[in-house]
C-alpha cells in the first residue's frame, strides 16, 4: 500500500509539510493538510497516523507507522 517516503519537514511537529519518494528522489512540498485521523488497525493496538494533503493541484495520502515509524504515500485522486 503505497510508496516508501522519508518526510523530510514537519510543522508544529506533526503535520507533514515535505516529503521525498524514494525512488525517484522527488521532493513534494505539502500547500495544505486537508484531513488527518488515526487508526488503529488490529488487535494488538498497533497505530497508523493518516494524512490527506494537497500539493499544487495533486493530492496524496501519507500514511505514518508509528511503531516502525515508516512513512508511505500514494496519489489520490
Amino acid at each position: 500500500m503505497g510508496e516508501v517516503v522519508q518526510v523530510l519537514e514537519r510543522k508544529f511537529g506533526l503535520f507533514p509539510a515535505r516529503f521525498k519518494f524514494n525512488r525517484n528522489g522527488s521532493v513534494i512540498t505539502i500547500d495544505a493538510v486537508e484531513r488527518c485521523w488515526t487508526n488503529m488497525q488490529n488487535q494488538q493496538g498497533r497505530v497508523s497516523h493518516q494524512f490527506r494533503v494537497r500539493s499544487g493541484s495533486n493530492r496524496y495520502r501519507l500514511n505514518e507507522d508509528t511503531a516502525s515509524g515508516r512513512w508511505t504515500a500514494w496519489p489520490e485522486s
